[in-house]
């Protein structure tokens, strides 16, 4: 009997410890599932859109292709905190059709009315040929991206260098020590500058930017032996290699800083009936049943003076299915549409 007991003691004890390690692993780790549905662990969706590798002058890789492997690495490096998903968008291909209609010249203004017209005809003829250009030079050129944010990258080099001109070996001719020619040297720094640039998603306008730098100096000795100081390698592809990482992890976390205090923000980027596409999917944490409030961003603006953007709240999207790189939701109250802005409800 009393060996029973306990036994029956010791099977409740171990149940109670199960249930008391169960409960709190739930409170720390959440649903089973690993979606919270108040939308506190959703990534955000943010975009990398032209690198312009121009001023480096590479011989091997034209600057389109070297900036499409950066915007790859830059994904990869900003993917990895956990926090944003990455997407690489292209100019659409539509935007490339030449129109077919003549071009009126603008008529010389004799009006005020006129000459306000003959101005804003003017700026419209001068972005459409500088678009042109830019389309012929094979670089991005700016469309209404479906993310949070958007990234511009511009890199650069140069370099510096000293040399002692041989002031040790004509020491050496007028009687020093023999040997202390050796000391001669020189050394070539060089260095990257990585500026970063964040745009408005929809107008392209510029919000911020962030100049990010990394160097290395090669030290040549008289006797030909040289290595680059900081990566200690004779290879310069490897040196680049190991400065382009380095700034992009300084950019990387400028972004990330950027970021930090802004609320996470989804957008419908196309509607179907009463379906509505949104930027973000299962990678980004979404989750069939999630709610999220709709608002519509208006830009305020009065006498030439852009004052940002005003968002009136217009109803409340419900997601009904999830894939990967984008989720189906439909309005559950009020309306929403293409371009409406999806934010997490309060709680």
């Amino acid at each position: 009997m009393r060996g029973r007991k306990r036994m029956r003691r010791s099977s409740i004890i171990i149940l109670m410890l199960s249930c008391i390690a169960l409960a709190a692993a739930v409170i720390i780790c959440g649903p089973a599932h690993g979606k919270r549905k108040d939308g506190s662990n959703l990534k955000k969706v943010i975009a990398i859109g032209n690198v312009d590798m121009a001023q480096m002058g590479f011989n091997s890789m034209t600057p389109d292709a070297v900036g499409n492997l950066f915007r790859q690495k830059a994904k990869a490096q900003l993917e990895k905190t956990g926090r944003y998903i990455v997407v690489l968008p292209e100019p659409e291909k539509g935007s490339k059709k030449k129109s077919k209609a003549k071009k009126k010249t603008p008529k010389t203004p004799t009006t005020a009315a006129e000459a306000q017209q003959y101005m804003a005809q003017m700026m419209e003829m001068q972005k459409q040929m500088q678009t042109q250009v830019a389309r012929s030079q094979g670089k991005y050129v700016h469309e209404p991206v479906a993310a949070q944010a958007l990234f511009n990258f511009i890199a650069s080099k140069g370099s510096s260098g000293f040399d002692t001109g041989g002031i040790f070996s004509t020491a050496e001719s007028l009687g020093a020590p023999s040997g202390i020619g050796n000391a001669d040297f020189s050394t070539d720094s060089i260095r990257v500058d990585l500026t970063c640039v964040m745009l408005d998603p929809e107008d392209g306008s510029v919000i911020d930017q962030h100049k990010a730098r990394a160097s290395t100096t090669k030290l040549t000795r008289v006797s030909g032996v040289s290595y680059y100081t900081v990566e200690d390698s004779a290879n310069p592809d490897r040196a680049f290699n190991s400065m382009f990482r380095r700034a992009l992890g300084k950019c990387a976390k400028w972004i990330d800083k950027k970021m930090k205090g802004e609320p996470w923000e989804g957008q419908v980027f196309k509607q179907k009936g009463s379906k509505l596409y949104v930027n973000a999917g299962s990678s980004a944490g979404i989750a069939e049943g999630m709610s999220f409030d709709a608002f519509s961003r208006e830009e305020v603006a009065g006498k030439g003076v852009s004052l940002g953007a005003q968002d009136s709240r217009t109803g409340t999207v419900t997601v009904t299915s999830v894939s990967d790189a984008f989720s189906v939701a439909t309005a559950t109250s009020g309306t929403a549409g293409a371009g409406s802005i999806l934010k997490a409800q309060a709680k």
